[in-house]
């Protein structure tokens, strides 16, 4: 278990990394925070996905990508809403979607491994 979720904090380390460049940069092309959301999310899914389905979980199937898909609709869902929360507080779009996405990383890892990526 501690070896797993090492390796998942450095895989997913580099996942957030990913995404955060990702949501900064569909930003700054000048898109709003749900549509930068949006396409940062997607391809992240799908880089995340066969990052983590092969080197953290060893699991790849058919059944966990619709769940992975799935789970990443709740998370992006929930991201919006605290991402307009923060935006509405005051807070930077690009600060807000970058606070948002480490803080949703923690509740991915969990959905991750009791309901998506089981043996």
């Amino acid at each position: 278990m501690l070896k797993t979720y090492i390796i998942y904090l450095l895989v997913g380390g580099m996942n957030t990394i990913f995404g955060i460049c990702a949501y900064i940069a569909f930003s700054q092309i000048g898109f709003n925070y749900a549509i930068a959301l949006a396409f940062s999310t997607f391809v992240g899914v799908l880089f995340n996905y066969f990052t983590l389905s092969k080197s953290v979980f060893n699991v790849s199937s058919k059944q966990a990508l619709i769940k992975y898909c799935l789970n990443y609709l709740l998370v992006y869902l929930l991201s919006i809403a605290m991402i307009y929360l923060l935006i509405r507080l005051g807070f930077d779009q690009n600060f807000s979607g970058a606070i948002v996405i480490l803080v949703m990383s923690l509740l991915n890892f969990y959905i991750l491994q009791k309901f998506v990526f089981i043996n």
